[in-house]
């Protein structure tokens, strides 16, 4: 039972996350994503980080932000996508988490796998933004497409 201030009680953690985030890549390799809510409606504040990505059905070369840039982009097909989390916590402020960078374990550091902090009773949010290949494929993605899956785990933490 909440509090009369709609919180949760004392010592409990309550926070509403995207159960699934999806995105797209058009014919021209142009990246669709989306932005997810947050809401916290615990008494507070709270730290959400990325624990593990994973790729679970093939079809899809994740790649970091590093390895596929605006410079390079034209000469990878759409099969080749990046993946970041962009926080904007309640306060306003950023933040980006590489997801292939957890992926592939180069990112271990917890600061680097913060992507939220959302202050008690508030809302914060959380875009997938991304970028994908350009070139033309003679074989493959041009022909029949590409599905991807990936598994995404959330930590959530007591704000220190």
């Amino acid at each position: 039972v909440t509090k009369s201030n709609g919180l949760a009680a004392d010592g409990q953690i309550t926070v509403e996350l995207p159960t699934a985030m999806a995105f797209a890549v058009n014919e021209k390799g142009k990246f669709s994503g989306a932005t997810y809510e947050v809401s916290n409606q615990s008494g507070c504040g709270i730290d959400i980080s990325v624990s593990q990505f994973v790729q679970t059905k093939s079809g899809l070369t994740l790649k970091t932000t590093d390895e596929l840039t605006d410079s390079n982009k034209n000469t990878l097909d759409r099969s080749n996508v990046s993946l970041v989390l962009k926080g904007s916590d309640s306060d306003g402020s950023q933040k980006k988490v590489d997801l292939a960078k957890i992926a592939n374990g180069t990112t271990t550091a917890e600061a680097e796998k913060k992507v939220l902090n959302v202050a008690a009773g508030t809302q914060g949010s959380i875009a997938l933004t991304g970028m994908a290949g350009t070139a033309e494929a003679t074989e493959g993605v041009d022909k029949t497409g590409a599905t991807g899956e990936f598994n995404l785990v959330f930590s959530i933490k007591k704000d220190q």
